[in-house]
């Protein structure tokens, strides 16, 4: 083995070194953010999150509020249909 082979031989056993200190010492590696997160960009990110309410229509039988695509509650048609039987 010549001088620079050993040499980088032994450079890259004290990076081992130093990376097997690091997972077996100090656990595993966390990942940790660089700077603080300003205002801006959490809003920014959080902007999709907003809560919307929910779809309400009106039952073309009774006028009851139900949800689209759903059978009413009252009067039990969903289309036009009587799907099952109203509530007394």
């Amino acid at each position: 083995m010549t001088q620079i082979e050993d040499k980088f031989a032994l450079e890259s056993f004290g990076f081992l070194a130093r990376l097997n200190y690091y997972v077996i010492k100090k656990g595993e590696p966390m990942a940790v953010p660089k700077q603080k997160t300003s205002k801006t960009r959490r809003d920014k990110r959080r902007a999709h999150e907003a809560l919307t309410p929910p779809a309400v229509s009106l039952c073309a039988k009774c006028g009851e509020p139900v949800r689209p695509h759903h059978v009413c509650d009252n009067c039990g048609t969903y289309a036009g249909r009587q799907i099952k039987a109203a509530k007394e």
